[in-house]
């Protein structure tokens, strides 16, 4: 719909078929981390395009409170990495970076 709304030619073809061979999370540690980066980043993004003036600010408050806490918890039990990959997707998404997708084990 928003493609054909900003001028897109859209066309329906009854008989194609489109296969997702993308990657699929099994649940291993690596794609844990990457579902945890692109959560955070994604939501920032998100949030910055569509949420309101009030929404922005509680998000803010919510990232700025939770994720020490998390990282502090995570610390104590040796998975801190985690927490700080959602801190880098909270730092990427405001900045404007593309996300590290070599860092990320995606190319």
């Amino acid at each position: 719909m928003r493609a054909w709304r900003g001028g897109w030619r859209v066309v329906y073809c009854p008989r194609v078929v489109v296969t997702h061979t993308g990657r699929g999370s099994d649940g291993n540690e690596a794609s844990i981390r990457v579902r945890k980066y692109f959560a955070a980043r994604n939501a920032i993004l998100y949030a910055r395009k569509h949420a309101s003036l009030l929404e922005r600010v509680k998000l803010a408050c919510f990232v700025g409170t939770a994720l020490p806490v998390e990282l502090l918890v995570h610390a104590l039990s040796g998975r801190a990495p985690e927490v700080l990959l959602k801190i880098r997707g909270v730092r990427d998404a405001l900045a404007g970076r593309r996300p590290p997708l070599e860092a990320l084990g995606l190319r």
